[in-house]
């Protein structure tokens, strides 16, 4: 069975305002104290630490977040990626799949010029991506340049052969494409398209265990086609049985960023977010108790890393309202249930945290 990835977010009970820099004190003395097991990665209010940060800001979110908090000098380009609940029934994967790719038409058709594509994640089958065009006119339907199985060798050259063979004949039915077809030379897996190719490999062949497939498999389709797209994946998610998540990654220009977010209303999910981003002098000035001004909204405050088994990055942010405060956890890497709860212990946020406070997962 595959390693399920996690996306854990967790978000404390309200704490005071007035409460909030002791607890981050005691948050950073602890950390100072764990002689290691857990090192923090950026503080967001030390600008040192800041200017040769390549991701300034992640962080995962129930919700898109205003970037209120952020500097005018922050990078232009927001990048975020939404990620769905695990679905164990290939029937629900298929549905969320359906739902993403009306969403995607409806943001496109607002022309907020989103760069955008949607991936599958969680299986060993081939890795699967569904991109749009920059003219927004046409999808490009790929696998991924190599597939993580492939890569461990934890997949056979035949098993791996299989499961090529049901894509490229999902892909294709649809557009009446049939007959093509994989064959092993020389431990390398070699496509044959067949006639008329709809689906073709872009160039040479697939390789196995430590050879690394170097090109992909493509199916192009014109926006009138989309239909045929969307029966190509559902046919390969019945085939394969195929469970997993529906990934969005979205890319916008920060004005057309906060014009998207204002304007629909987004699925609950885990919005993890790609910013290079300074936060407002008013922010840090609170945050190292130099005001009492307090900000509104999301704040990052700092990402960690736990050394532990089951560690993992660990994102810690504030997110305040009128008179309250709640720590927002998430994990920037694949950290598990209990990797998130051993973080907690040890920075003592676990006193603010109970069950009901995982809400994602």
């Amino acid at each position: 069975m595959a390693e399920v990835p996690y996306h854990i977010i967790v978000k404390s009970r309200d704490v005071p305002i007035d409460s909030c820099l002791a607890i981050l004190k005691r948050v950073n003395q602890s950390i100072a104290n764990s002689r290691g097991v857990i090192r923090e990665e950026i503080r967001f209010t030390d600008s040192e630490k800041m200017v040769d940060a390549t991701t300034a800001f992640t962080g995962a979110f129930i919700r898109p977040i205003s970037l209120e908090n952020f500097a005018d000098g922050s990078d232009d380009l927001v990048g975020l990626v939404r990620y769905s609940h695990w679905h164990a029934i290939p029937a629900d994967l298929e549905h969320q799949l359906l739902t993403t790719v009306d969403e995607v038409l409806r943001w496109e058709q607002s022309d907020f010029s989103i760069n955008i594509s949607i991936m599958f994640e969680g299986s060993i089958a081939p890795f699967i991506g569904v991109e749009r065009s920059r003219d927004k006119r046409s999808w490009k339907c790929y696998t991924d340049t190599f597939n993580e199985a492939i890569r461990r060798g934890s997949v056979s050259v035949e098993s791996q052969k299989d499961a090529y063979d049901r894509l490229a004949h999902a892909l294709g039915a649809p557009f009446g494409q049939s007959e093509c077809y994989f064959e092993i030379v020389d431990g390398y897996l070699q496509f044959h398209s067949g006639p008329d190719p709809r689906v073709y490999c872009d160039d040479g062949n697939l390789g196995f265990g430590d050879a690394r497939m170097q090109h992909r498999l493509v199916i192009r389709a014109e926006d009138q086609e989309t239909p045929l797209i969307v029966d190509a994946l559902k046919s390969y998610i019945e085939y394969i049985q195929l469970t997993g998540r529906v990934a969005v990654r979205i890319g916008l220009l920060r004005d057309h960023y906060e014009a998207w977010r204002e304007a629909f209303e987004h699925r609950e999910a885990a919005y993890e977010y790609q910013f290079q981003g300074f936060l407002t002098n008013s922010a840090i000035d609170f945050l190292s108790g130099k005001s009492t001004s307090v900000p509104k909204g999301v704040v990052p405050y700092a990402q960690y890393w736990s050394q532990r088994k089951g560690g993992g990055g660990v994102s810690l942010s504030l997110d305040f309202a009128d008179d309250s405060v709640r720590f927002c956890l998430s994990g920037t890497e694949k950290v598990s249930e209990e990797g998130m709860k051993d973080f907690l212990r040890e920075t003592g946020l676990m006193q603010y945290t109970d069950e009901s406070c995982m809400i994602f997962h």
